[in-house]
This record gives structure tokens, C-alpha cells and sequence, in this order.
């Protein structure tokens, strides 16, 4: 094998290995003839065509969406409680 594995390419650029077989299946990934990785084209290429704005939407997106909405009325008795328990600073 020329290359890398899926699993060693995974570590070596710090995503899943679904995230690299994913990559691999549309096209982002260089090959060697064996079907390994090259993993410096490979990193060349990620680079290029990543959308660094669209990864940290969809983080954002995803961090926020577990968050809990509080309405006023929650959000006024939740600081008087903490208010309660430390007083203020």
C-alpha cells in the first residue's frame, strides 16, 4: 500500500472516518492506484474545497438547536433565584 487507510488518514487529519469515507465517495480525496490516500494532495485538496463558513454554521446550527428558550417571565425568576443563592456582585 502507497498510502494511507481511511482509519490512519482519519487520524492523521483529525476527522471521523465517516467524514473521510464521505470525502473519499464525492470526490475530495486523491487516490493512489492501490486505493489508499495520498494524504498530502489530500490535504491539499480538503483545503481548497471546504467551506470554512458553511462547517461553522452548521456547528453553530447544531451547538444552539439543544440550547433551551427561556421566556421572560423564566428568565427573571431564574436570576432571582440565582440572585438568592449568591447574591449580587
Amino acid at each position: 500500500m502507497q498510502g494511507m487507510s481511511e482509519r490512519q488518514y482519519a487520524a492523521h487529519a483529525g476527522l471521523s472516518r465517516g467524514a473521510i469515507q464521505k470525502a473519499k465517495r464525492s470526490g475530495r480525496l486523491v487516490l493512489f492506484a492501490d486505493g489508499s490516500i495520498d494524504p498530502e494532495a489530500s490535504d491539499r485538496r480538503l483545503r481548497a474545497t471546504t467551506n470554512l463558513g458553511r462547517s461553522f454554521a452548521a456547528r453553530m446550527r447544531h451547538r444552539t438547536s439543544r440550547a433551551p428558550t427561556l421566556t421572560l417571565d423564566e428568565t427573571e425568576a431564574l436570576f432571582a433565584r440565582l440572585n438568592a443563592l449568591f447574591g449580587s456582585r
